[in-house]
């Protein structure tokens, strides 16, 4: 297997808008990468209700899913499941970290096989 690609629901959408629209934009990613290539990045409810809906797919590293999660809409709440966690993210109210003049994002990875390319899968 090769690694997944996380598709952003990069919005606070709520469980109607998932249910009416985003859960159908992953079954059709899915019917052309399967689930087991298929993950998310978004809040924590957005995460939570792919793993539920089973339309993302599972990390090699043990009770892990292509999940990663922002900071941003997750009301303080992790998807113990993710594999990455969104911790800094850059807003206009607030620039984020400083790397060599620019403003970045910062992630955490939070399993040993986090989707990375190189991984014998």
């Amino acid at each position: 297997m090769t690694a997944p690609i996380f598709f952003s629901v990069d919005e606070d959408i709520d469980a109607a808008t998932w249910k009416s629209a985003a859960v159908q934009w992953f079954r059709g990613i899915n019917s052309v990468l399967g689930v087991a290539r298929t993950g998310i990045y978004g809040g924590r409810r957005q995460c939570g209700w792919a793993i539920a809906d089973g339309v993302i797919g599972a990390s090699s590293s043990p009770g892990h899913r292509w999940a990663w999660q922002t900071k941003a809409w997750s009301r303080g709440e992790r998807e113990p499941t993710a594999v990455l966690f969104q911790r800094e993210v850059v807003t206009a109210s607030d620039p984020g970290f400083v790397i060599d003049g620019k403003h970045v994002d910062v992630n955490d990875v939070l399993a040993a096989d986090f989707g990375q390319w190189d991984l014998a899968r």
